[in-house]
């Protein structure tokens, strides 16, 4: 605050005690960013624009000076303060100019507050000069990236920070001369400073974008592109440097081109932005992220290893063709306010199902569907089970709202609405939504008073059910033939004994399509947790079920094949007195025998992480030390690396040794990274293993979120369920600073992370005493997250 504090202070406190009819002012200046404020900055600011600088040093310590200038048109509204968001401390603000002129603020609450009668009706300008935070800058030695989703623009730079208040953005980077710099908008022109040192990049005006979309990254990058046949250009930053991996660059950059083709031509809208850029990040904490002209991809998701299963392939062309989804839904039409984020992700996900059943015709596209409906089963199922469609009141929680069934079970949805319209009237009234709020805002009830127009059905009262309340369906089945496996429906099908019993065998024996099987396959699954099925009973069948599965290499096989291993593997630790299935035998048969090096891969996956047997870790621990003796399939240095992670769990005596071997076979320096990272979770004391786990208490041991996960998750494996129960309790205390310092998955995949290695009484009833003391106190929307991993205990 500036040195007449006091009286801005006075000036301040008399406009919030004066009152206003129309706004709730406590709530307007309450932290994060309120709907009140929202709608009050709404209701007063227009013509947005941003012209920011950032002078980037080559030491990650030093501050980032920064500068940034921000344009609108003012409306009065009563006497409410005039507010921008900034969470970061008042010593970061340097000085603040309000149409060229200094200017008074209170700085309170993660805000600068003017009083609104500095304001100019019309247009004004504010000069903020400031150091801009690094909570979403990502920095590591040699490169940094932006992730500013949901509410984290206003932790790197002052502004209004909600998705209605769409604005274009003027970008001025200084970097050291050895780094590129990518953003939005093309490059304008760069120039190599005076010191010789650092170059400054400064880009062109973007499209109205939402505060959450605003990109840029930084560091020392390898630059890839191709042009399609129209001459658009693509370019893909990385890091690789395994040839295998760069050889795979023409194919990913093929799948952006297909996805913006196929997205043109479904919407009758070209691209709607300058251009189309993506960077590959190691360690990025999602799959991607859609941000325009800078579009970020995690890079285990896109790189592929060798022996990748058709079920990965496509799983990294449905998430490019998501990502590219999001250009046009998200990106040109964005959601009013983030209780409506699941408008954006249920196209994403929806388009990406259709994109990618184009692009691989010889799989059903009810495959993407079922994958889907196994991810919201997930959260359905459990206490914790939220609504596609939550109320949200502040911002600063808006990354709670994520979640399996925004992006999961809403495409369901989406799917059934489709389903109730023709075909051509369903795009019609997309492409309508599309031209009417186009660079602009909608809402769920936007979209639905459109596509009613183009048809007779009642979608606002069949939505209804569908979007607003948590749970699914359940329906009792006691004949076979009320049982649709198409893999279009939703809901918990309980079944009687007698057809539990026939539809398993009918999975192993008749000729099911392979969809079928799929679709029986979770039905089943849902009756096992619902104790209708005997553990020992449904791993037998699903013992059954890969073996016939393995003896045909075929695609949709090996998806249907995939599916059973993973519920194989989520069973096989929670059941006890297993023997007389054999099922370490068979997966150990499965290894060997199966005609899909796929499902080979699975196998050997699954079987390495259950619980195994003494002899099973030495057939492990020979393939380890000598990787050009197992004959079964090449393993990776991916593979290399899991191998020593799990035998150094079970061969403590001898973890020092494996953890040096593998470490001499990495060359590149980011998964060293990564490997030492990870490595202290593997340490053969439970001293050593304890101190590293306080060490993840702490938000700066936590910044690179996958590899924290994988940590925590090797603390908390099954064999050392016993020692990591005093985990428990410390983890769950910390978990509203995982939100406050993580990202918008981190709070679900910490709680993940730390219980689903758990199957005790005693870990439940941890999670029992934590909820008890804090339910009442915690958010609800953490509290349910803590639901749903302890579901699984």
């Amino acid at each position: 605050m500036k040195k007449r504090g006091a009286i801005i202070v006075t000036l301040v406190l008399t406009l919030l005690t004066a009152g206003c009819q129309k706004w709730d002012l406590a709530k307007i200046s309450e932290p994060g960013v309120s709907r009140e404020l929202a709608d009050l900055r709404k209701a007063t600011i227009t013509n947005l624009n941003y012209d920011l600088r950032f002078n980037i040093p080559a030491n990650s310590d030093e501050d980032i000076r920064s500068e940034i200038t921000i344009s609108f048109d003012f409306k009065k509204a009563g006497k409410a303060p005039f507010v921008l968001d900034f969470k970061e401390n008042v010593d970061k603000i340097h000085n603040i100019e309000l149409n060229q002129e200094s200017c008074d603020y209170l700085f309170e609450n993660e805000h600068i507050i003017i009083p609104s009668n500095l304001i100019c009706e019309g247009n004004n300008l504010i000069h903020i000069s400031f150091s801009a935070g690094k909570q979403s800058l990502n920095r590591r030695d040699n490169l940094m990236y932006t992730l500013l989703v949901p509410d984290r623009a206003r932790t790197l730079f002052p502004c209004f920070d909600q998705p209605d208040l769409k604005a274009s953005y003027i970008l001025t980077l200084s970097v050291p001369n050895s780094w590129i710099a990518v953003a939005n908008s093309p490059l304008n022109k760069s120039v190599t400073n005076a010191d010789n040192q650092t170059v400054t990049h400064i880009f062109k005006p973007t499209e109205p974008l939402s505060t959450y979309l605003f990109s840029f990254v930084a560091g020392e990058f390898e630059k890839a592109e191709k042009s399609d046949s129209s001459g658009r250009t693509i370019g893909l930053y990385h890091r690789e440097t395994d040839p295998y991996k760069l050889a795979q660059i023409d194919e990913i950059l093929d799948a952006v081109f297909y996805s913006l083709e196929w997205l043109e031509e479904y919407t009758a809208i070209p691209y709607p932005f300058a251009k189309y850029d993506c960077i590959v990040l190691p360690g990025f904490q999602y799959g991607g992220m859609e941000h325009t002209g800078a579009t970020l991809y995690n890079d285990r998701r896109i790189f592929m290893e060798k022996g990748a299963s058709i079920s990965a392939l496509m799983n990294r062309f449905s998430l490019i063709a998501h990502e590219t989804a999001h250009m046009w839904f998200g990106d040109y039409v964005t959601m009013k306010w983030f209780d409506d984020v699941w408008t954006k992700e249920v196209f994403a996900n929806y388009f990406a199902a259709l994109i990618t059943s184009e692009k691989y015709p010889d799989v059903d596209n009810s495959f993407a569907f079922l994958d889907y409906a196994s991810a919201s089963y997930s959260v359905d199922r459990t206490e914790g089970a939220n609504a596609i469609k939550q109320p949200l009141a502040n911002l600063k929680d808006a990354g709670l709202i994520y979640g399996n069934i925004i992006y999961n079970k809403a495409p369901i949805v989406m799917e059934m609405l489709a389903r109730k319209m023709d075909p051509e009237s369903f795009q019609n009234g997309i492409r309508q939504y599309l031209t009417e709020y186009a660079y602009g805002n909608a809402d769920w009830e936007g979209l639905v008073a459109i596509l009613d127009k183009y048809t007779d059905e009642d979608l606002a009262t069949w939505s209804h059910d569908w979007v607003h309340k948590p749970g699914m369906p359940h329906y009792k089945v006691d004949s076979l033939a009320k049982l649709d496996l198409n893999g279009l429906n939703y809901g918990f099908y309980e079944l009687t004994e007698e057809v539990a019993v026939t539809l398993m065998r009918n999975v192993v024996e008749k000729p099911l399509t392979p969809s079928e099987k799929a679709s029986a396959l979770i039905i089943l699954y849902e009756n096992y947790l619902n104790e209708r099925i005997s553990g020992s009973n449904y791993i037998s069948f699903l013992l059954d079920c890969l073996e016939s599965l393995s003896k045909e290499d075929s695609s949709q096989n090996t998806l249907v094949f995939q599916r059973a291993i993973s519920q194989l593997r989520s069973i096989l630790w929670k059941e006890n007195d297993l023997q007389e299935t054999g099922w370490e035998g068979r997966l150990t048969g499965l290894i060997s025998q199966s005609q899909s090096e796929s499902c080979r891969r699975s196998a050997f996956s699954a079987l390495l992480n259950a619980p195994h047997s003494e002899s099973t870790t030495e057939m492990f621990l020979a393939a380890f030390m000598k990787p050009e003796h197992f004959t079964s399939f090449h393993l990776t240095n991916a593979d290399l690396t899991q191998l020593c992670q799990q035998l150094a769990v079970r061969k403590e005596e001898i973890a020092a040794q494996l953890i040096e071997k593998q470490r001499e076979r990495l060359s590149h320096p980011d998964l060293i990274a990564q490997f030492d990272y990870i490595a202290p979770a593997l340490a053969s004391s439970q001293e050593a293993r304890q101190e590293c786990f306080q060490s993840l208490l702490k938000a700066e041991n936590r910044e690179v979120e996958p590899w924290t996960l994988t940590v925590l998750r090797l603390l908390n494996h099954p064999l050392r369920e016993q020692e990591a129960l005093s985990y428990i309790r410390p983890a769950l205390e910390i978990i509203e600073e995982i939100q406050l310092t993580g990202d918008i998955f981190f709070p679900t995949n910490w709680c993940s992370a730390l219980l689903g290695g758990h199957h005790s009484e005693e870990a439940k009833r941890e999670v029992e005493l934590f909820l008890e003391q804090y339910s009442k106190t915690l958010n609800p929307l953490l509290v349910q997250k803590i639901q749903q991993a302890a579901y699984y205990i």
